[in-house]
């Protein structure tokens, strides 16, 4: 609360936070309508309560910290302005959550993430805003007034208010600079896009490759052990071994005659038996 001069007077001062140009205008807008429903809250918006000369940083941080609640206006250009979080998180750290007010313009509540979800969020409706108007009146003690004479006043002022929203709304949202990169910006990003792309390639093609060489030496492999059984089971067979040495080059280098197939005792066994 602040007194005015002569001690008598109570106001309620609250702290109304923008970031952006159609929220600037949007804080205007409330600053010079929320004393219609409320006369003795004292909105204050910046740069409009900077006395010329002061330093506006310090005046900010000062009224942070004075002031007995907060709105902060949240439309789709600076939902996650730094700012906008900087004020409500100085705000939060002094006010009860349900003092600092979020309200969106032309946004849906569910628009609204990260750490402003904390707060009771409040969409700009006739309905909406009425309740967080009510819900500052409650806080003005003797200062407030019959919940009658509010509905009285947005009869009145709330849809006047709303078309000035509305218009701010419909201006062209404000878009980021396009940075302007150079042509040997250009030639690098592809140089590397290329080089990227020439490497995972090289991967790629290798190890199906690998996967490939393991899959015939196996058959290469089951294919000796069937003939290797073949030839245990019919001695006069020609050996495998002696057919692959015919062919230059088909034999695995790795596999030799002596240690892969085992001697040959099939005569002997059958002399025993």
């Amino acid at each position: 609360m602040a007194f005015s001069t002569n001690g008598k007077k109570i106001e309620m001062e609250v702290f109304i936070s923008w970031s952006g140009e159609k929220s600037k205008k949007i804080g205007g807008i409330l600053t010079n309508w929320i004393p219609l429903f409320l006369q003795s809250v004292k909105p204050y918006y910046t740069p409009d309560s900077i006395d010329k000369g002061k330093k506006w940083l310090t005046d900010i941080t000062s009224k942070l910290v004075s002031c007995s609640a907060g709105i902060i206006c949240l439309t789709a250009d600076n939902l996650e302005k730094p700012w906008i979080l900087f004020e409500a998180g100085a705000l939060s750290s002094k006010l009860d959550d349900s003092k600092v007010c979020p309200i969106v313009f032309g946004i849906p509540k569910s628009a609204v993430k990260g750490p402003l979800t904390i707060f009771q969020v409040t969409e700009f409706t006739e309905e909406d805003f009425k309740k967080l108007i009510k819900s500052l009146n409650e806080e003005l003690g003797p200062l407030k007034i019959p919940s009658s004479t509010i509905d009285m006043n947005f009869q009145a002022f709330f849809p006047k208010m709303l078309d000035e929203v509305k218009a701010i709304l419909e201006e062209p949202s404000e878009t980021p600079v396009p940075i302007k990169r150079t042509q040997e910006d250009l030639i690098e990003e592809l140089v590397q896009n290329t080089r990227s792309l020439i490497q995972t390639s090289a991967e790629t093609l290798s190890l199906l490759n690998a996967n490939q060489h393991k899959s015939d030496m196996e058959s290469y492999r089951k294919w000796i052990t069937t003939n290797q059984l073949k030839r245990k089971s019919q001695p006069n067979a020609v050996s495998i071994f002696d057919l692959l040495k015919s062919t230059e080059g088909l034999v695995d280098p790795t596999v030799s005659s002596d240690t892969a197939l085992p001697e040959d005792n099939t005569g002997d066994a059958a002399a025993n038996k």
